[in-house]
């Protein structure tokens, strides 16, 4: 298998955190990247003024999107959606522009463009966007509620998992889909399709990844 280096956008973020940790256990060549101190406003720049990265790091990468946002952090729906899809969209057509064939993003559990709810349909408008580009391997992991801590305290998710962690051992059947997941397990499900998956479009949901570690598949 041919070693390639690991590009991580949204390192400071709770899974893109996580995932750097990974990587440096599994002693795989990475560059964490991270948004450059001060910039807020996305939507005129391009990415190398919005990211603290070259395109001689990104080339040929696998290139893990981990960015992410709140509508309380974004401020509007429309700052939002300026995150979550438009900047996600341009940086994946710069990495392809560059020769990344290997793309993997977080979306969300739900997603689905024709969603009535907000977070969901938003996330389906990014995937379905991004499968127009034409990656060799696009891969898309579809988690419920995040378990892991975050830099930014977010009440309605902290309130759900305390109510929804005790009583995890409930989520069977169809509810799999459902149940909190750890944000390191998600790491490690990126991390294993960018190195094992398949060259096409895989996705993963919620329920399949927490499958995948019963049978403990990263170690």
């Amino acid at each position: 298998m041919e070693v390639k280096k690991n590009v991580v956008f949204g390192a400071s973020g709770v899974v893109g955190s996580n995932l750097v940790n990974l990587l440096k256990q599994k002693k795989l060549p990475y560059l964490a990247v991270y948004r450059k101190e001060g910039n807020t406003g996305e939507k005129n720049k391009d990415i190398l003024e919005i990211f603290d990265v070259s395109e001689k790091d990104i080339a040929g990468a696998n290139v893990f999107c981990c960015i992410g946002s709140s509508l309380k952090k974004a401020g509007s729906k429309e700052k939002f959606i300026e995150v979550e899809l438009d900047l996600v969209v341009k940086l994946a057509e710069f990495c392809f522009a560059l020769g990344c064939e290997n793309f993997n993003i977080i979306s969300s559990v739900n997603a689905n463009s024709g969603s009535k709810i907000f977070y969901a349909k938003v996330k389906g408008d990014l995937e379905k966007k991004l499968l127009g580009i034409g990656f060799k391997k696009l891969n898309i992991v579809r988690p419920s509620l995040l378990d892991g801590k975050r830099e930014e305290f977010r009440f309605l998710e902290s309130l759900a998992l305390l109510v929804f962690k005790p009583v995890g051992f409930l989520f069977l059947g169809p509810l799999l889909q459902f149940k909190p997941i750890d944000v390191m397990l998600v790491a490690k499900c990126m991390l294993h399709l960018a190195l094992f998956g398949e060259n096409k479009v895989n996705i993963l949901e919620n329920k399949d990844m927490h499958r995948m570690d019963k049978i403990g598949f990263m170690g």
